[in-house]
């Protein structure tokens, strides 16, 4: 029975944190017993949440209108130190050779 009532009480000090109602250390408190911790006396949000008055606040003026897209990358420009792949391969084949890298060569 106390394992359910330890359950419990961490679902519920849990929810308090998530929902934004407790900061981490109040829930410690309240449904533990325990001590503050640095830093949790700040109580949180996720980042997706939004009060309804600054969405009010950003659908003012185009309520159903879409997010800017972002800029579409654009591919790299060719220098003139960009070869092909056969000519790369060409050069590295002559290197190898005139290195002694190649058995055959």
């Amino acid at each position: 029975m106390r394992e359910i009532f330890r359950s419990s009480r961490s679902l519920r000090g849990r929810a308090a944190i998530v929902g934004g109602v407790l900061s981490p250390n109040e829930s410690r408190a309240k449904y533990f017993g325990v001590g503050a911790v640095p830093g949790g006396d700040t109580p949180y949000l996720q980042q997706q949440m939004y009060s309804m008055a600054a969405l009010a606040e950003r659908d003012a003026d185009q309520p159903f209108s879409k997010p800017a897209s972002a800029p579409q990358a654009r591919a790299p420009e060719e220098t003139a130190d960009d070869i092909d792949l056969a000519s790369f391969a060409a050069l590295l084949t002559a290197k190898a050779a005139q290195e002694g890298w190649c058995a055959d060569g």
